[in-house]
C-alpha cells in the first residue's frame, strides 16, 4: 500500500470513529439532560427556573460524569482516542491538506447516523448544509500549507507556553455559558486544534531526535498539554451537542482546521499556497462552508429537532 492510498485509508477510519463517538455523545447529553429535568421537575416540565439550572456552569460537571460512568459515554471517548490516533497517523503518511479535508467525513457519516437514531429523515436542508460546508472545506483546506513537518518547524518553549495560554483564553471565553451551544462547539475546536498542533509538535521531535526529545522543555511542556486539551475537546463538544448534532458538529470541524492553519501561519512559520488566487480561493471556501453551517443551524435549532425525552428511545446506545 503506498503512502497516499494509506493516508485515505486511516483518514476515512478516523473520520469514521469521530462519527460514531459524536452521535453517542449526541444521545447521552439527551438522555442527560432529560433525566436531570425530570428530577428536577419530580415528574412535571422544569420552571424557567429550573430550565436555568440545567444549562448553568454545573452542565459540564454533569456531562463529564456521564460521560465516565455510563457505557455509552465510555464507548464514545474511546471512539474519539482510537479516531485521535488514526488521525496521527494519517499526518505520518500524508500532508495536513490531505488528512483534514477527508476528516470532514465525520459529518457526512454522522448526519444522517444521528437522524436515523432519532427516527427521522435527513432533510434537504440538512443535505444542502452538509454539502456546502464540505465544498467549503475543500476550497479552503488546500491553500494551507502542505509542506511536511520537520524539526525546524518546532515550538521552542515561549511559543508553546503562547499556544497554551491562547488555547486556554479562548476556551475560558467562548465556553462560560455551555447554555449557547455554538460557542461551545468552537471553544471545542480550539481545545482540538490547540491538541493537534501540540501533538503534531511532539511527534515531529521524537521523531527526530527519540525518546531523548522528552528532556527538551517545550516538548516536555507539549505532552504536558496534550491529556487535558484532549478531554476539554471531548467534554465541551459533549455540552456543545445538547443544542443537537448537526451544526456543533460542523463547527467543531470547521473550527479544527481553519484554527490549526492560523496556528501553522502564526506560530510554525508555514505558508498559504497559491499565492493571491490560493488566498481567495480560501477566503471563498470559508464563505460557503459558513453557509453550510447557517443551513445546518436552522435545522438543528428548530423546536423538532432538540434533543428531548423522545431522544432516549434507544437504551441499548
Amino acid at each position: 500500500m503506498n503512502t497516499t492510498a494509506a493516508t485515505v485509508v486511516l483518514s476515512v477510519l478516523s473520520a469514521a470513529c469521530y462519527a460514531v463517538g459524536a452521535v453517542l455523545q449526541e444521545r447521552l447529553a439527551a438522555r442527560t439532560t432529560a433525566t436531570a429535568s425530570g428530577h428536577l421537575g419530580h415528574g412535571r416540565g422544569p420552571s424557567p427556573h429550573e430550565h436555568g439550572l440545567l444549562r448553568d456552569e454545573h452542565g459540564l460537571l454533569r456531562d463529564g460524569r456521564a460521560l465516565l460512568r455510563r457505557g455509552q459515554g465510555l464507548t464514545a471517548l474511546g471512539l474519539n482516542l482510537v479516531g485521535g490516533l488514526l488521525h496521527v497517523a494519517a499526518l505520518c503518511y500524508g500532508p495536513l491538506s490531505l488528512v483534514q479535508p477527508l476528516g470532514a467525513l465525520s459529518v457526512v457519516l454522522a448526519v444522517p447516523m444521528g437522524a436515523a437514531l432519532a427516527r427521522r429523515r435527513v432533510a434537504r436542508r440538512e443535505w444542502r448544509g452538509v454539502a456546502l460546508a464540505l465544498a467549503g472545506l475543500a476550497a479552503l483546506l488546500p491553500a494551507t500549507a502542505a509542506q511536511h513537518p520537520t524539526a525546524e518547524h518546532l515550538l521552542d518553549l515561549p511559543r508553546t507556553c503562547l499556544l497554551a495560554g491562547a488555547c486556554a483564553a479562548a476556551i475560558a471565553l467562548l465556553a462560560r455559558d455551555p447554555a449557547h451551544s455554538l460557542r461551545t462547539a468552537v471553544a471545542a475546536g480550539v481545545a482540538f486544534a490547540g491538541g493537534s498542533a501540540l501533538i503534531q509538535n511532539l511527534s515531529v521531535a521524537v521523531l527526530h531526535d527519540g525518546p531523548d526529545a522528552l528532556l527538551d522543555p517545550a516538548t516536555a511542556l507539549s505532552a504536558a498539554l496534550v491529556p487535558p486539551l484532549a478531554l476539554a475537546g471531548v467534554l465541551l463538544s459533549q455540552v456543545a451537542y445538547r443544542g443537537g448534532l448537526g451544526a456543533p458538529l460542523v463547527l467543531i470541524t470547521l473550527a479544527n482546521p481553519v484554527l490549526s492553519c492560523l496556528i501553522g501561519l502564526t506560530l510554525l512559520g508555514e505558508r498559504l499556497d497559491g499565492g493571491i488566487p490560493g488566498t481567495a480561493g480560501a477566503l471563498a471556501g470559508a464563505v460557503v462552508a459558513a453557509r453550510g453551517v447557517a443551513l445546518l443551524c436552522g435545522r438543528t435549532t428548530g423546536r423538532d429537532d432538540r434533543p428531548g425525552p423522545d431522544s432516549v428511545a434507544f437504551p441499548g446506545l
